[in-house]
C-alpha cells in the first residue's frame, strides 16, 4: 500500500513524502518483512497546492464578474424589449437592430448563468444528494426547452421512448443536464429536429440519453466536447460556447456519475449521462 505524509528537512523546511510498502514473503508464503521505499514529492505537492489555490481564485473571480455583469446586462435587455414593443411596426430597420441587441443580450445572460452555475459546481460544499423522481425533473426540462423553441418558432419533435427510472442526486443540477442536452439536440438537429429520450438500467447506475437527427460529430470533435471550455467549429458554424457541456460533466462527476457521447457523421448524436440509481430495500 501507499501513503503520503509530511515531514521536516534538516533546515526545518516542510517537505512532502510518498511511502510504498511491499510485503516480503518467506518460502512458506508467510510475511517475513517488508520493503519500504520513500520518495520526496514536495515539488509535485506544492504544484498541486498552488494549482488548487489558483483555481479557487479564478472561481471567485468568475463568480464576482458574472454577478457584476448580470445587472447591467439585464437592464439593457429590459429597456431594449420595452423600446421594441413601443415602436411596434414603425421603423422596421430599428426593429431589426433592436432584435439583434435583444438576441445578443439573451446569449450573454445565458453565458453568465452558465458561469455562475459552473462556479457553484466547482466550489462544491454540502449539497443535498438524495433519491428523487427523474420523470418530473425531465418534464420540467422539457417544458423549459419547448417554451424556448416556441419563442423561436421552431417545431421540434420530442419523444420519450422508455420509462425514466429514478436516481440519486440533486434534481436542480440534473435538470440543467437535461436542458443542455435537449437544447443542443434541437438547435443542432435536423430540419425539423427529431429528438428521442430514453434511459436504461446498468447495474447500480441508470444511463439517461438524448438522441438527435443532426449531422453527427467526428471522433476528434467528440474527444473535445467535455474536456475543454472552448468552441467547436463544424462546417463554419460554432457549436455552442462550450461551457454547457463542461458543466454537465462536472455535475455528473460531483453526483457520482459520468457523461459521454456516441456519434457518427450523418447518423446523429446520442449524448448520455449516468447517475446512481435508487435501490429499494428489496433490490
Amino acid at each position: 500500500y501507499s501513503e503520503e505524509f509530511e515531514g521536516d528537512s534538516a533546515s526545518g523546511e516542510k517537505r512532502y513524502f510518498e511511502a510504498h510498502h511491499v510485503p516480503l514473503y518467506d518460502k512458506r508464503g508467510r510475511i517475513a518483512g517488508r520493503l519500504l521505499t520513500v520518495r520526496d514529492i514536495t515539488r509535485r505537492k506544492m504544484s498541486e497546492i498552488e494549482r488548487e489555490a489558483l483555481i479557487d481564485t479564478l472561481d471567485s473571480y468568475a463568480h464576482t464578474v458574472a454577478h457584476d455583469l448580470k445587472n447591467p446586462i439585464a437592464l439593457v435587455l429590459g429597456y431594449s424589449t420595452l423600446l421594441k414593443d413601443e415602436l411596434g411596426t414603425a421603423f422596421p430597420s430599428s426593429q431589426m437592430y433592436l432584435k439583434a441587441i435583444i438576441d445578443a443580450t439573451n446569449r450573454n445572460v445565458r453565458i453568465i448563468d452558465d458561469l455562475l452555475l459552473f462556479a457553484s459546481v466547482r466550489k462544491g460544499g454540502d449539497i443535498p444528494i438524495h433519491h428523487f423522481e427523474m420523470r418530473p425533473t425531465l418534464n420540467e426540462a422539457l417544458a423549459r426547452v419547448e417554451m424556448t423553441a416556441a419563442n423561436k418558432e421552431m417545431s421540434p419533435q420530442i419523444r420519450v421512448l422508455t420509462d425514466i427510472p429514478d436516481a440519486i442526486g440533486f434534481p436542480l443540477w440534473v435538470e440543467e443536464i437535461w436542458v443542455n442536452y435537449l437544447s443542443n439536440a434541437i438547435k443542432y438537429g435536423g430540419k425539423p429536429p427529431r429528438v428521442e429520450v430514453g434511459a436504461a438500467i446498468e447495474g447500480k447506475f441508470v444511463r439517461y440519453w438524448v438522441h438527435d437527427n443532426g449531422d453527427g460529430l467526428s471522433e476528434e470533435e467528440q474527444d473535445r466536447l467535455f474536456h475543454a471550455i472552448g468552441r467547436l467549429e463544424k462546417h463554419r458554424h460554432i457549436v455552442g460556447h462550450g461551457l454547457g457541456l463542461t458543466i454537465c460533466a462536472r455535475i455528473a462527476e460531483r453526483l457520482g456519475g459520468k457523461v459521454g457521447v456516441e456519434s457518427a457523421i450523418d447518423m446523429g448524436s446520442t449524448f448520455w449521462f449516468t447517475l446512481p440509481r435508487h435501490l429499494s430495500p428489496n433490490s
